[in-house]
């Protein structure tokens, strides 16, 4: 199935301890998505902005390394809906 949305997670090394949690919630998700967990050699936003210049699905996430999505979140649905 083709993704429709492209997860973005930077993070930094310091972020390392907890990134998986956030890796995890997002390859979780009830709708297809592709998951990019890409280390920062420098800020976060780099990486944001180099990887959403490349993403090719119609939906863009970005996720920090610290956070989650709730499985199945139900903005995520909807949004793909409209």
């Amino acid at each position: 199935m083709t993704p429709i949305a492209t997860i973005i997670i930077p993070f930094s090394t310091y972020h390392s301890d907890v990134v998986e949690r956030a890796i995890t919630s997002a390859q979780n998700q009830t709708i297809e998505c592709r998951v990019e967990c890409t280390a920062s050699p420098n800020t976060p936003a780099y990486i944001r902005n180099l990887l959403g210049n490349i993403a090719n699905t119609p939906f863009l996430v970005f996720l920090d390394a610290a956070d989650y999505i709730a499985t199945g979140a139900p903005a995520m649905e909807n949004a793909f809906e409209v």
